[in-house]
């Protein structure tokens, strides 16, 4: 009994977590380049993250990396559930 309730949770938290990460995938634009006047050379692996500025807003990059030659250094990555 224990096992099937411990399932279902596990099986909750999962589906809030994907539920949650497409519905920041759908109001958010990942950023995939560092800007373009840095020396910045970043990776093209995909590993979005995303980061809250000083003014509250929300933005989106392709890796750690391209967030923090945009001045973003806390970030949480999320995972993007395709169409």
């Amino acid at each position: 009994m224990r096992t099937k309730k411990r399932l279902v949770l596990a099986l909750a938290v999962v589906a809030i977590a994907f539920g949650s990460a497409a519905a920041v995938a759908d109001y958010l634009e990942i950023e995939r380049l560092p800007p373009g006047e840095t020396q910045c050379i970043c990776p093209a692996n995909w590993d979005p993250v995303v980061c809250k500025a000083a003014d509250g807003t929300r933005r989106a990059f392709s890796n750690a990396c391209v967030a923090a030659c945009n001045g973003f250094t806390k970030c949480a990555s999320f995972v993007v559930i395709g169409p």
